[in-house]
């Protein structure tokens, strides 16, 4: 009798056991699917946000060509305001320097640095039609005079402008271009910068171990050339591959490393990236105020700074958490701010992240319609960024 007793103790042990293991295994499942959606079809797993075009992403590479020690004293003082005020993230301001520059008959070499300093401010606000114009000017005028490293660096801008706009091939070729000339001349500086731009590429398009050998090949270069500003973003990319590869204790120690020449040099950008990077971490660790913490510290500096592009980031990743903890009409309104950007912008990539965030919300509040409108449209961006199969 006792022994049957026993028995059935054991039994029921057993049962709550598998009880406990199955809940503890149903909500860790929900936590990865807020924090790291999956796509069907041919699609990896990918991460909502990134680095590689995150703020560096979006931190074209500048050509002063021959302004700092220019000779027109009115052009050196335009160009000297413009970049104090492009270091402050005031672009608006800094343009309208540097298109005083312009009346003041600068040289052609420095009409074509010119032309790369206002498309570069433009492509940090994420106005990349009109980045495109001006390096279109600048392509004309810096061939014409044989200035091949200002063209290598227009050729760069205009591959980040392709790869924000999601067409991945043409980001490659202007990459590949811009290689090409930089490798000839030795610019290290230069090559570390389009090696980050092509790991960015294949970042996006989730293949992660050909992201991760160009991080590799661009950290190289920043560590022999001692480029502590590329040392931090190199760190924070590869970060990100141990984040989508779901190595987190890994990935935090590349972005707290990221995030220690940050501090030190005071690159506010680059902190409120880190800040967003180490708060998905702990998103997708369930650790959902830890996050929560995180998020606020970076958006504090978006705002601040107006940076549209990690700002709709970090509103979505603050959109994640509340979502997480089922406060679902605040996540709405968070996934709404980032979409309203997004949208702004035409960052494709970015915008298919969220519609797709957002669907399953939609679907909690009841909202079928939604939830099927913002699934077909995310569906859709992604098929158009090749990272989708019907």
């Amino acid at each position: 009798m006792r022994e049957i007793k026993t028995k059935k103790l054991f039994l029921k042990v057993v049962i709550s056991i598998c009880a406990l293991a199955i809940l503890l295994l149903v909500t860790m499942m929900a936590v990865n699917l807020v924090f790291h959606p999956q796509q069907t079809g041919s699609v990896k797993k990918l991460e909502v946000s990134f680095k590689g075009i995150g703020m560096e992403f979006y931190h074209p590479q500048d050509h002063f060509d021959g302004l700092p020690g220019s000779s027109n004293l009115r052009v050196k003082e335009a160009f000297e305001k413009g970049v104090n005020l492009k270091e402050k993230f005031e672009f608006s301001a800094a343009i309208k320097e540097f298109e005083k520059a312009l009346t003041f008959q600068p040289t052609d070499e420095e009409k074509g640095a010119l032309f790369i300093l206002i498309g570069n401010c433009l492509c940090s606000q994420s106005k990349f039609d009109e980045a495109n114009d001006y390096y279109q000017k600048g392509m004309v005028l810096t061939r014409k005079i044989g200035d091949w490293a200002g063209l290598a660096t227009i050729y760069n801008g205009i591959g980040l402008i392709h790869d924000a706009k999601g067409d991945y091939p043409s980001a490659l070729k202007w990459y590949e271009k811009s290689l090409k000339i930089t490798e000839e001349t030795g610019d290290q500086a230069a090559i570390a910068t389009t090696y980050k731009g092509i790991g960015n590429v294949y970042y996006t398009k989730g293949d992660y171990p050909r992201a991760l050998r160009w991080y590799e090949k661009s950290l190289k270069i920043t560590e022999e050339i001692g480029d502590q500003a590329g040392l931090a973003a190199a760190y924070g990319n590869i970060g990100l591959i141990h984040v989508a590869k779901g190595d987190y204790s890994e990935a935090l120690k590349w972005h707290e490393k990221s995030l220690k020449i940050e501090e030190e040099i005071g690159d506010r950008a680059g902190l409120a990236s880190s800040y967003n990077n180490i708060g998905r971490i702990h998103g997708a660790q369930g650790n959902y105020q830890e996050a929560l913490k995180w998020f606020q510290k970076s958006l504090m500096i978006t705002e601040e700074i107006g940076y549209q592009h990690w700002m709709a980031i970090t509103y979505n990743g603050i959109g994640n958490v509340h979502y997480a903890q089922g406060n679902y009409s605040e996540a709405l309104e968070w996934y709404k701010k980032s979409l309203k950007i997004l949208r702004q912008t035409g960052n494709k990539y970015e915008l298919a992240w969220v519609l797709k965030n957002i669907s399953p919300l939609y679907k909690k509040m009841g909202e079928q319609e939604k939830a099927k409108k913002s699934l077909q449209e995310s569906q859709r961006l992604f098929k158009e960024l090749g990272l989708e199969k019907e």
